[in-house]
């Protein structure tokens, strides 16, 4: 069962130099920036065992994590129609998608428009009424940090403390670790910037797009631990983004050319902007 906690806000901005110079990039030539003042913070959990298969009758085979095609986070949206609407004259000003964005929502929330009303992707890659690629005025570019951890079954979770903390060296490691870090990247997430980031999707490439296995993954996540029945610990945290408006990102692992689909629940690491005061 997933669950989630608020975090205490963190007192800066993140990001590398590479980071804050794409920033200030986009900064002067597209769009307003929200800065999200200590960032956003959301921490979930949940177990594969419970994660949705895309392909029931083929799912994704954990024994063998190098045949992964990559790991990746789509961007939802986690708000209304309406709601996200009254975010729209103050964008429009800034970014001319926005006056799209705007119209489209008026229509989501008259009920004229086949898209869903929250958790849709922000993306032109999810076909139907999973997909809300109008919204991007309000998400993209969005600069944030994702985490991810594993933990077999048996064992305990080290805490977020220690992961945050300890030199990615000296974490657990090999196939005989019972716990690891799956990821710990930052990110800008843009409209389009291939390979590793395209149209509300990040992806941690593995067995394509140059990507190789990282060498302190265990080669089998099913034996001698099993993490597959496991519980598996996310943290995200989100620094810049255009507006504040909610959003959240799902963790998900594609596998022998996109044939085998398996992603966690979103629902509990929605992430609302600014901290209030004293929050």
């Amino acid at each position: 069962q997933a669950h989630a906690t608020r975090e205490a806000p963190r007192t800066t901005l993140g990001g590398g130099p590479a980071m804050r110079l794409l920033w200030a990039l986009a900064a002067s030539s597209c769009c307003w920036l929200w800065q999200v003042h200590g960032g956003s913070v959301a921490i979930t959990s949940s177990k594969p065992s419970s994660w949705w298969e895309k392909y029931p009758d083929s799912p994704v085979q954990f024994d063998r994590p190098h045949t992964f095609q990559h790991l990746g986070l789509p961007l939802r949206s986690m708000m209304n129609a309406s709601d996200l609407a009254a975010l729209m004259p103050e964008l429009e000003l800034r970014i001319p998608v926005a006056q799209e964005t705007k119209r489209r929502l008026q229509e989501e929330s008259a009920g004229t428009s086949e898209l869903v009303d929250s958790g849709c992707i922000v993306s032109d890659l999810s076909k139907g009424p999973d997909g809300c690629w109008n919204r991007r005025a309000a998400y993209l570019p969005i600069s944030f940090r994702a985490t991810v951890v594993a933990v077999a079954s048996g064992d305990s979770f080290r805490g977020w403390a220690y992961y945050m903390n300890t030199p990615k060296s000296e974490l657990p490691s090999g196939q005989n670790t019972s716990q690891f870090l799956a990821f710990d990247e930052e990110i800008t997430m843009v409209e389009q910037n291939k390979p590793n980031f395209d149209h509300g999707f990040w992806y941690y490439p593995v067995h394509d797009q140059g990507g190789v296995f990282p060498d302190y993954w265990p080669k089998d996540w099913t034996s001698p631990h099993n993490f597959t029945l496991g519980e598996w610990f996310f943290r995200y945290e989100v620094y810049q983004q255009p507006s504040n408006a909610s959003t959240t990102f799902q963790f998900c692992i594609w596998q022998d050319d996109f044939q085998r689909e398996i992603c966690a629940p979103y629902w509990e690491a929605v992430l609302t902007g600014p901290p209030a005061d004293g929050d």
